[in-house]
């Protein structure tokens, strides 16, 4: 799959995570990059997001957030056991 998965953490930086993830998605439909927003209310909430992701096919990844998101993004992906690291 060539889309994007995004996930915004909208409690990152107190809220400022949630509008410049909107920013984004809007900087994504500009440069024409297919791609799904999800919003979170937590950093703890992303693992769950990537598993169910990487089992619809998506392999391209952001995230908006703090160290948090970013961190549980990277566990995510490395814990992973569904998808070979070439792919």
């Amino acid at each position: 799959m060539e889309s994007w998965y995004v996930l915004v953490n909208s409690t990152a930086g107190s809220g400022v995570g949630k509008m410049s993830g909107l920013k984004i998605a809007t900087l994504l439909k500009q440069a024409d990059l297919k791609h799904v927003l999800h919003v979170t209310t937590s950093a703890d909430e992303v693992p769950q997001h990537i598993e169910q992701a990487l089992a619809e096919g998506y392999r391209r990844f952001a995230v908006v957030g703090g160290d948090g998101s970013i961190n549980h993004l990277i566990n995510a992906l490395l814990r992973q056991t569904q998808v070979s690291p070439a792919e």
